[in-house]
C-alpha cells in the first residue's frame, strides 16, 4: 500500500474499543440493500432492477468486498424476482443478469 493511500479493508476502533467496518463499506452495503428493498416497491423497482444490471452495483459490491459467488448468488435472486410475476414491465426486454 503506498504512503497516504486508504484502504477499505482498514478497520477502525470505535469508543468501544471494538472494530468497526469501513464507513465506506457500511454505505455500499446500505446502497446494495437499499436497492434490494426498492425491488418490492412499485414506484421504485425499475430503479432497483436498474442499479442491478449497472455498474452501479459491482463497484457497490467491490467497495463491500463481496466475492464473485456472493455477486453471483445475489444477482441471481434479483434475477428470479425479475422473472416473477410481480417484474416491472421494464424488464421484459431487458438482458440477464449473469
Amino acid at each position: 500500500m503506498t504512503t497516504g493511500a486508504v484502504s477499505i479493508r482498514k478497520r477502525a476502533v470505535g469508543a468501544s474499543g471494538v472494530a468497526e467496518a469501513h464507513p465506506l463499506k457500511q454505505l455500499a452495503e446500505s446502497i446494495i440493500l437499499q436497492a434490494l428493498e426498492d425491488l418490492w416497491t412499485p414506484a421504485r423497482s425499475r430503479e432497483g432492477f436498474s442499479f442491478f444490471k449497472g455498474a452501479g452495483f459491482e463497484l457497490c459490491a467491490t467497495m463491500a468486498g463481496m466475492s464473485a459467488a456472493h455477486r453471483l448468488t445475489l444477482l441471481d435472486m434479483v434475477a428470479k424476482t425479475a422473472a416473477g410475476p410481480r417484474a416491472p414491465r421494464a424488464m421484459d426486454a431487458a438482458v440477464s443478469l449473469r
